[in-house]
Formats: structure tokens, C-alpha cells, sequence
């Protein structure tokens, strides 16, 4: 390991260290950190941890280290957070008894907005990036057991204060913004290879990386940087693709120009599955919510300074443009306080 992966690889193993009350926490049977991820790919045992089988931990790391050899093309100008705005991060198993039964809970109040809006998916759709599902707390109790994250949450985040919270809401003092991640069986859930459900989940760790490292993202910019975090992921030899959907998801998640072209994507899609599937139609349906509507086309032509029949070289260099300018795009566009 070298360069600026393994700058991450030293800030992530300095966290865990100076945050070793924290980690101790965790449950050691389903946890394990960035830090093993991106170095212990050959170490099978400790990989097992995450049951995930279909994880390709030598992809994944190639991504993250595509992407921090991007960050250290940013400008360091007003704004940008740098390496050591980077959160520890670590990743859990998932459990699909705990999801299922999580969400036959949640579905046992008959007016609730849960069961009205997810009562008919299967619990997994709270692993897709287009259904945000973050806590700021994680289940168990400092003084009793072991920490885990909740059922059916795709993400746990300390947003950045100096404390974390356990079941209990109990909070316990850290060193830095920490990050977590239930891994769940994706190829499953999405209808795809272990290669493109691999990329999937690095696209999700990369985007929060950026978020971490550039100055703090307005939601009118959000568009604009789920791109440059597509770009920052960079570039692999082609996979053979099964069927026409595991191109759609892999293109959505490693190529920065899909939104130029998401309408037709979406459509020609649509068109070949006939009758999408529960999770084929969510996907489908978040991806018309980001991409393909008049405001997400607006904010492209007035934010981004794209035209109208933008090409994909167009956007690559407004994306060269920012990052050479530090993100201040971001700042510009801030939300108001």
C-alpha cells in the first residue's frame, strides 16, 4: 500500500486508536473497520466477519483508492475539510431474521407512514442508496454487551459531534465523526453480479468520503456531487454484464455522465423489464427522482453551467473545474442558516 490510499489507511488506523473505547464496543462478531477492508483483502477469516461472500475486497479497495488519489487533486481552498475532516468508519453484517422482524414491527401499526409507504416492499429496500436510511444511534448499551447497528439501517452517523449515542440514547465522548455501514446481501437484492454490487457499496462510502473531505455540500449542490464522486471512483476493465439491468445499475454507479442520458435510460429500461419488480421499481423510480425531471435539468444548466445537449466532456470538466477550484461551488451555494 502506498500513496494516498495509505494516507487513509494511517488516518483510519489513528482513529480507531485514539477512538479504542468506542471500537471496543462493537461486536467483534459481525465488525470490522475501513482500515481491514482496504488492507486485509487476503485475510479471508476476518472478511467473514461481514458475510458477505459476494464483496470484492480488492475492488472495493482500488475504488477508495481512486478516490482518495482524486481528493488529493482538490485545491485546498475556503472550505474543503481535508484528509482530517475523514470519519472512522466501520462495517457491520446484517441480519435478514433482525430486518424482517424489524419490519413486521414497524408494519403492526395499521396508520402508520411506515406501513402505508414500505408496508408492501420486502425490508432490504432500506439498503438502496435511493431510500436514505441513517441513525444517529446504534442498539445496546455502553456498560452492558456489545453495540450493533439497527435493523434495516443502511448507515449510522455521529454527524460529526463529539459524542455517539447507544440504544439507551445514552451519549459516550469520541475523538471524531464516526461512520457505519450494515452490510446486507446486495447482488440479491439489486438482481446483479458480485462486481457491480461491489461497486454499488463503494459508490455509498465514496460519496460520504467526499462529503467529508470537500467543503460541507448544500442540498442544491447534492446533485452535483454524487457526479464528482462518480468520477473520483475512476475507471476499471469492463465486466461482462448478465442482462440489460445489471448494465442500468453498474452505469448508475460508476458512470458521472448517466444523468446526461438517465431519461432514455430510464425509459428504454422500463420498456425491456414490462413489469418491473418491487426493488426494480424503486430503483427505477429514485433514479427518475435524481436525474430525469425538470428541476434536476435546471439545477444542471443554472448550478452546474451545463447546456442544454450537455456531452459527457462537458460535465467531466466542470467537475476538473471544481475540484481545481477547491468545491467552492459548495459554499456558493450554501444553505442558508
Amino acid at each position: 500500500m502506498f500513496g494516498p490510499l495509505k494516507k487513509l489507511f494511517d488516518l483510519q488506523r489513528r482513529r480507531a486508536t485514539d477512538d479504542a473505547a468506542f471500537v471496543a464496543r462493537l461486536d467483534p462478531a459481525r465488525t470490522i473497520l475501513l482500515e481491514n477492508l482496504i488492507a486485509d483483502v487476503r485475510l479471508i477469516e476476518r472478511l467473514a466477519l461481514l458475510r458477505a461472500p459476494w464483496l470484492d475486497a480488492g475492488r472495493f479497495a482500488s475504488r477508495v483508492a481512486a478516490a482518495c488519489a482524486w481528493f488529493e487533486g482538490v485545491a485546498l481552498e475556503e472550505g474543503v475539510q481535508g484528509w482530517e475532516g475523514l470519519p472512522l468508519m466501520f462495517f457491520q453484517s446484517a441480519s435478514t431474521e433482525e430486518d424482517a422482524q424489524e419490519h413486521m414491527r414497524r408494519c403492526g401499526d395499521a396508520t402508520s407512514f411506515y406501513r402505508e409507504r414500505f408496508g408492501h416492499l420486502p425490508p432490504a429496500v432500506h439498503y438502496l442508496h435511493v431510500h436514505t436510511n441513517v441513525f444517529d444511534s446504534l442498539d445496546g448499551e455502553w456498560g452492558n454487551g456489545y453495540l450493533t447497528m439497527r435493523p434495516m439501517t443502511g448507515t449510522y452517523s455521529s454527524y460529526k459531534r463529539p459524542y455517539a449515542y447507544d440504544g439507551t440514547f445514552t451519549p459516550k465522548a469520541v475523538n471524531g465523526y464516526v461512520i457505519g455501514y450494515r452490510v446486507t446481501d446486495l447482488p440479491s437484492i439489486l438482481g446483479v453480479g458480485p462486481s457491480v454490487a461491489t461497486d454499488f457499496f463503494a459508490r455509498i462510502v465514496v460519496h460520504d468520503l467526499g462529503h467529508a473531505f470537500l467543503p460541507r455540500t448544500s442540498r442544491k449542490v447534492e446533485g452535483f456531487h454524487n457526479v464528482a464522486m462518480l468520477a473520483a471512483m475512476g475507471t476499471l476493465p469492463p465486466i461482462r454484464y448478465r442482462d440489460r439491468w445489471e448494465g442500468f445499475v453498474h452505469a448508475e454507479c460508476t458512470d458521472p455522465s448517466f444523468c446526461l442520458r438517465a431519461r432514455d435510460e430510464i425509459a428504454g429500461m422500463r420498456a425491456a423489464l414490462g413489469i418491473p419488480s418491487m426493488v426494480e421499481e424503486c430503483l427505477l423510480d429514485g433514479y427518475r427522482t435524481w436525474y430525469a425531471n425538470a428541476e434536476a435539468e435546471r439545477k444542471r444548466r443554472e448550478l452546474w453551467g451545463l447546456p442544454r445537449d450537455a456531452q459527457p466532456s462537458d460535465l467531466a470538466a466542470a467537475i476538473e473545474t471544481a475540484r481545481a477550484d477547491g468545491f467552492r461551488i459548495n459554499i456558493r451555494h450554501m444553505d442558508p442558516p
